[in-house]
């Protein structure tokens, strides 16, 4: 079901009025049932696989809580691992080692071919959000496993954490420590109504407006680079930056908004992140859950800041090529999460130069002109990164740079006005969020902006149901 459909919006209108009339107790089961209802409508089988895999976590999490120091930890990591190779990475492991011995017998056809014959099923589907499911498991693992996780919660309360509708396709990535205290002191406040309302309704205008508007002008550019001249590629990059900051923040807002009106606090995962000064500091305000998650679960235990010089660059390298890994099983990832290593790496070189630098001297605060010069720095480097993110393949992940390096003839792109437009939209997002975000409902939380809301949020729900081709949100197929 997507958000921006009318059967989503009867299914939590209903749920919603439901919810607030059970006690307590029973709105834990009652969402848990919500979510298999969720889950299912775009798969009953693998509602069943993955029912199977958060009740198997469940149950050996019940186990390592007695003794944090069992060999079971490494038995879940395996499971959890496993599942995700499997379904995710298989056939781009088997690509790879193709390509590497150049053999014929290791290639998709192959396995689907030996899938097929042994098992009777054609492919590996890769199930809806498996990465984010898996990450949220593993985290909770890794937690009780270092004594991090004192909450013991029941089976509900588990399968809820993990499978909690609003977050469950695209994140943000949930931590225990947030999620399980809110279910032991459940009510609905005045100003998570308001706010979960705003949240909709921005999510909604960022989406369905903003977002679906964008992606049929700039995804041809990306399918077919060659046609299209230098200009065009410049603005299809930048229109993509614009395009992801809509769709993901878009979808995040949307979950956010939902898990507050069912009374339920989900965290932020972007935070200005166009206003950001530098690429480090762009990585604290973009999918913040996923950054954080990745310090915490693969940079610090590979050593983080406390080895070598040289180490620590090889860790933010390693650490952010498999994040990399993790948005797709893909060879352009790996290059884009490489990428973003090694720019970390360059950076943090140049701030411990700069700090070194500056040590005697007073702190002054960062001109303006320094700091608009930042974030264009920011922006147009992350922009350069844009084609082996959303390039399909690396062959035309290159032509899309060379095309941007050689300013190379072709077709124009086709509304180049709503682009810049949408460009100076998303800049203007960021800069709300930047100066008054946490804000916004200090300032008036009156029945008539309830009202407004509501009445804006319908709206802008009816332009989506005609849309006429509405897109997937970009981060459902990680």
């Amino acid at each position: 079901m997507k958000f921006t459909s009318l059967l989503f919006f009867i299914f939590f209108l209903v749920l919603y009025l439901i919810h607030w009339r059970l006690k307590e107790k029973v709105r834990t089961p009652f969402l848990v049932l919500a979510s298999f209802i969720f889950y299912g409508a775009w798969s009953v089988p693998f509602l069943i696989h993955f029912w199977a895999i958060v009740t198997i976590n469940h149950i050996l999490n019940q186990f390592l809580l007695k003794n944090q120091k069992s060999k079971i930890f490494y038995l879940i990591l395996g499971i959890n691992l496993t599942n995700l190779f499997f379904f995710k990475y298989l056939y781009f492991f088997i690509k790879t080692l193709g390509s590497i011995f150049i053999s014929s017998d290791l290639s998709k056809l192959s396995i689907d071919q030996f899938f097929q014959s042994s098992f009777g099923f054609e492919e590996i589907v890769l199930p809806l959000a498996i990465s984010f499911y898996t990450f949220q498991m593993i985290a909770y693992t890794v937690d009780i496993y270092r004594q991090e996780a004192p909450e013991n919660p029941t089976y509900s309360e588990y399968i809820l954490f993990i499978m909690f509708f609003p977050q469950l396709v695209a994140g943000p990535i949930v931590r225990h420590g947030e999620f399980f205290s809110q279910l032991k002191n459940w009510n609905a406040k005045d100003n998570q109504i308001d706010s979960g309302i705003y949240f909709i309704l921005m999510g909604l205008i960022k989406k369905v407006i903003l977002s679906d508007s964008l992606s049929p002008l700039i995804d041809p550019v990306f399918h077919n680079p060659s046609e299209y001249n230098g200009a065009a590629v410049a603005l299809c990059l930048f229109g993509f930056m614009a395009r992801i900051f809509f769709d993901f923040s878009g979808y995040t807002d949307l979950a956010r908004g939902f898990g507050k009106l069912l009374g339920i606090e989900l965290p932020e995962n972007f935070n200005a992140p166009y206003f950001s000064r530098s690429i480090s500091e762009l990585w604290t305000r973009w999918h913040i859950t996923l950054s954080t998650w990745i310090k915490d679960y693969i940079y610090i235990p590979l050593g983080g800041s406390r080895v070598s010089e040289i180490r620590q660059y090889l860790n933010l390298i390693i650490t952010f090529s498999l994040a990399g890994l993790w948005h797709g099983a893909n060879l352009t990832f790996l290059v884009w999460g490489f990428i973003h290593g090694i720019i970390l790496s360059l950076e943090r070189n140049y701030f411990a130069f700069q700090k070194k630098r500056d040590q005697n001297q007073p702190p002054k605060k960062p001109s303006l002109v320094r700091h608009i010069f930042g974030i264009a720095y920011c922006f147009c480097l992350f922009t350069i990164t844009i084609p082996f993110f959303n390039g399909p393949d690396i062959d035309r992940s290159f032509i899309l740079l060379q095309k941007l390096g050689t300013w190379a003839g072709g077709n124009s792109i086709k509304n180049p006005d709503f682009i810049v437009s949408s460009i100076a939209i998303c800049f203007a997002l960021n800069g709300v969020q930047y100066y008054s975000y946490n804000r916004v409902w200090e300032i008036n939380q009156t029945k008539t902006r309830f009202l407004l809301f509501a009445f804006a949020m319908l709206t802008v729900w009816l332009l989506g149901l005609f849309t006429p081709e509405g897109t997937e949100f970009i981060y459902f197929q990680f």
